[in-house]
Protein backbone atom coordinates (compact mmCIF):
# COMPACT_ATOMS: atom_id res chain seq x y z
CA UNK A 1 0.00 0.00 0.00
CA UNK A 2 1.16 3.56 -0.55
CA UNK A 3 3.27 4.66 2.40
CA UNK A 4 4.47 1.11 3.05
CA UNK A 5 7.68 -0.53 1.85
CA UNK A 6 8.77 -3.99 0.72
CA UNK A 7 12.14 -5.29 1.91
CA UNK A 8 14.26 -6.64 -0.92
CA UNK A 9 17.30 -8.74 0.08
CA UNK A 10 20.19 -9.36 -2.27
CA UNK A 11 22.33 -12.46 -2.02
CA UNK A 12 25.14 -12.31 0.53
CA UNK A 13 28.79 -12.59 -0.42
CA UNK A 14 28.82 -10.00 -3.18
CA UNK A 15 30.20 -6.45 -3.33
CA UNK A 16 29.34 -3.27 -5.24
CA UNK A 17 25.58 -3.71 -4.99
CA UNK A 18 23.36 -1.49 -7.12
CA UNK A 19 19.57 -1.73 -7.08
CA UNK A 20 17.63 -0.85 -10.23
CA UNK A 21 13.95 -0.10 -10.83
CA UNK A 22 12.70 -0.68 -14.38
CA UNK A 23 16.32 -0.87 -15.51
CA UNK A 24 17.31 2.51 -14.02
CA UNK A 25 19.84 2.69 -11.19
CA UNK A 26 18.33 3.95 -7.93
CA UNK A 27 20.46 6.73 -6.48
CA UNK A 28 22.02 5.70 -3.14
CA UNK A 29 20.63 2.14 -3.32
CA UNK A 30 24.01 0.40 -2.95
CA UNK A 31 23.43 -1.88 0.04
CA UNK A 32 22.52 -5.55 0.20
CA UNK A 33 19.03 -4.58 1.42
CA UNK A 34 16.68 -2.13 -0.32
CA UNK A 35 13.20 -1.01 0.78
CA UNK A 36 10.99 -0.51 -2.28
CA UNK A 37 8.21 2.08 -1.96
CA UNK A 38 7.22 2.44 -5.62
CA UNK A 39 5.68 0.20 -8.24
CA UNK A 40 8.27 -1.30 -10.58
CA UNK A 41 10.46 -4.19 -11.63
CA UNK A 42 13.45 -4.43 -9.29
CA UNK A 43 16.74 -6.26 -9.57
CA UNK A 44 20.31 -5.74 -8.42
CA UNK A 45 23.72 -5.94 -9.93
CA UNK A 46 26.84 -6.77 -7.94
CA UNK A 47 30.33 -8.21 -8.16
CA UNK A 48 30.97 -11.81 -7.08
CA UNK A 49 34.11 -12.82 -5.11
CA UNK A 50 36.01 -13.08 -8.43
CA UNK A 51 34.92 -9.48 -9.20
CA UNK A 52 32.76 -10.64 -12.08
CA UNK A 53 29.49 -8.77 -12.63
CA UNK A 54 26.27 -10.58 -11.79
CA UNK A 55 22.62 -9.59 -12.15
CA UNK A 56 19.73 -10.93 -10.11
CA UNK A 57 16.35 -12.08 -11.25
CA UNK A 58 13.68 -9.37 -11.44
CA UNK A 59 10.95 -9.03 -8.86
CA UNK A 60 7.81 -7.00 -9.56
CA UNK A 61 6.45 -4.75 -6.85
CA UNK A 62 2.97 -3.27 -7.17
CA UNK A 63 2.11 -0.44 -4.78
CA UNK A 64 -1.64 -0.13 -4.33
CA UNK A 65 -3.11 3.29 -3.61
CA UNK A 66 -4.68 3.84 -0.22
CA UNK A 67 -8.22 5.27 -0.24
CA UNK A 68 -8.50 9.05 -0.02
CA UNK A 69 -9.70 10.59 3.23
CA UNK A 70 -9.98 14.22 2.08
CA UNK A 71 -12.95 15.59 4.01
CA UNK A 72 -15.76 17.63 2.42
CA UNK A 73 -18.30 19.34 4.65
CA UNK A 74 -21.77 20.30 3.47
CA UNK A 75 -24.20 22.52 5.37
CA UNK A 76 -23.97 24.82 8.32
CA UNK A 77 -22.53 23.90 11.71
CA UNK A 78 -25.23 25.99 13.47
CA UNK A 79 -27.91 24.48 15.68
CA UNK A 80 -30.92 23.32 13.67
CA UNK A 81 -29.06 22.88 10.38
CA UNK A 82 -28.57 19.79 8.26
CA UNK A 83 -24.88 18.85 8.21
CA UNK A 84 -22.89 16.17 6.45
CA UNK A 85 -19.26 15.23 6.08
CA UNK A 86 -17.89 12.87 3.48
CA UNK A 87 -14.74 11.51 1.89
CA UNK A 88 -14.33 10.46 -1.77
CA UNK A 89 -16.09 7.20 -2.54
CA UNK A 90 -14.22 4.21 -3.90
CA UNK A 91 -15.50 0.96 -5.37
CA UNK A 92 -15.74 -1.79 -2.78
CA UNK A 93 -14.63 0.40 0.14
CA UNK A 94 -15.95 -0.03 3.67
CA UNK A 95 -16.24 3.06 5.92
CA UNK A 96 -16.19 3.30 9.71
CA UNK A 97 -17.30 6.70 11.07
CA UNK A 98 -16.55 7.62 14.69
CA UNK A 99 -17.49 10.73 16.64
CA UNK A 100 -15.56 11.29 19.87
CA UNK A 101 -14.40 7.65 19.84
CA UNK A 102 -17.88 6.14 19.41
CA UNK A 103 -18.67 4.27 16.19
CA UNK A 104 -21.72 6.04 14.76
CA UNK A 105 -21.90 4.33 11.39
CA UNK A 106 -20.15 1.57 9.46
CA UNK A 107 -20.81 0.21 6.03
CA UNK A 108 -20.62 1.25 2.39
CA UNK A 109 -21.55 4.93 2.89
CA UNK A 110 -18.79 7.49 2.41
CA UNK A 111 -20.94 10.11 4.19
CA UNK A 112 -22.00 10.82 7.77
CA UNK A 113 -25.04 13.09 7.93
CA UNK A 114 -27.37 14.43 10.57
CA UNK A 115 -29.08 17.36 12.20
CA UNK A 116 -26.99 19.81 14.27
CA UNK A 117 -28.27 19.54 17.82
CA UNK A 118 -28.99 15.81 17.60
CA UNK A 119 -26.58 12.95 18.30
CA UNK A 120 -23.82 12.79 17.14
CA UNK A 121 -23.75 16.47 16.10
CA UNK A 122 -24.58 18.05 19.44
CA UNK A 123 -23.41 21.60 20.19
CA UNK A 124 -19.71 21.78 21.00
CA UNK A 125 -16.45 20.51 19.50
CA UNK A 126 -16.35 16.93 18.23
CA UNK A 127 -13.57 14.74 16.85
CA UNK A 128 -14.85 13.03 13.71
CA UNK A 129 -12.74 10.12 12.49
CA UNK A 130 -13.12 7.96 9.40
CA UNK A 131 -11.43 4.66 8.62
CA UNK A 132 -11.66 3.59 4.98
CA UNK A 133 -10.89 -0.04 4.14
CA UNK A 134 -10.16 -0.43 0.42
CA UNK A 135 -11.01 -3.49 -1.63
CA UNK A 136 -7.29 -3.76 -2.51
CA UNK A 137 -6.39 -4.40 1.14
CA UNK A 138 -5.15 -0.86 1.79
CA UNK A 139 -6.71 1.42 4.38
CA UNK A 140 -6.60 5.06 5.41
CA UNK A 141 -7.53 6.84 8.63
CA UNK A 142 -8.09 10.55 9.13
CA UNK A 143 -9.83 12.83 11.60
CA UNK A 144 -11.03 16.40 11.90
CA UNK A 145 -12.38 18.52 14.77
CA UNK A 146 -15.70 20.18 13.97
CA UNK A 147 -17.26 22.87 16.19
CA UNK A 148 -21.07 22.79 16.22
CA UNK A 149 -22.49 26.12 17.39
CA UNK A 150 -25.62 27.28 19.18
CA UNK A 151 -27.72 29.95 17.49
CA UNK A 152 -26.62 33.43 18.53
CA UNK A 153 -28.79 35.47 20.85
CA UNK A 154 -29.88 38.96 19.83
CA UNK A 155 -31.04 41.74 22.15
CA UNK A 156 -32.64 44.94 20.80
CA UNK A 157 -33.60 48.04 22.77
CA UNK A 158 -34.70 51.64 22.30
CA UNK A 159 -32.39 54.13 23.99
CA UNK A 160 -34.24 55.81 26.81
CA UNK A 161 -36.91 53.08 26.71
CA UNK A 162 -39.85 55.48 26.26
CA UNK A 163 -43.17 54.17 27.44
CA UNK A 164 -44.83 55.17 24.21
CA UNK A 165 -43.32 55.57 20.77
CA UNK A 166 -44.77 58.37 18.67
CA UNK A 167 -44.43 59.12 14.98
CA UNK A 168 -42.15 61.91 13.78
CA UNK A 169 -39.84 61.40 16.74
CA UNK A 170 -36.25 60.18 16.38
CA UNK A 171 -35.35 57.11 18.35
CA UNK A 172 -32.06 55.26 18.67
CA UNK A 173 -32.23 51.49 18.44
CA UNK A 174 -29.35 49.37 19.71
CA UNK A 175 -28.68 45.73 19.29
CA UNK A 176 -26.17 43.25 20.66
CA UNK A 177 -25.46 39.64 19.85
CA UNK A 178 -23.57 36.67 21.26
CA UNK A 179 -22.20 36.07 17.75
CA UNK A 180 -18.64 37.07 17.03
CA UNK A 181 -18.43 39.68 14.23
CA UNK A 182 -22.14 39.74 13.37
CA UNK A 183 -23.41 41.59 10.30
CA UNK A 184 -26.54 43.63 10.80
CA UNK A 185 -29.52 44.41 8.61
CA UNK A 186 -32.35 46.57 9.98
CA UNK A 187 -35.83 46.49 8.44
CA UNK A 188 -39.01 48.28 9.45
Amino acid sequence: CSGDSVKLDACAGFTNYQWLNNGVAISGATNMVYYATQTGNYHFTAANPSQCGVASDTISVNVNLSPSTTFSQIGSTCLGSNYSIDVPSCAGCFYIWEVDGIVEQSGLSNQLAGFVGSTPFTVGPHLIKVTVLGSNGCSSIDSIIVQFNPLPTITCSVVGNPAMLCSNNIYTLTASSSASNPSWSWTL
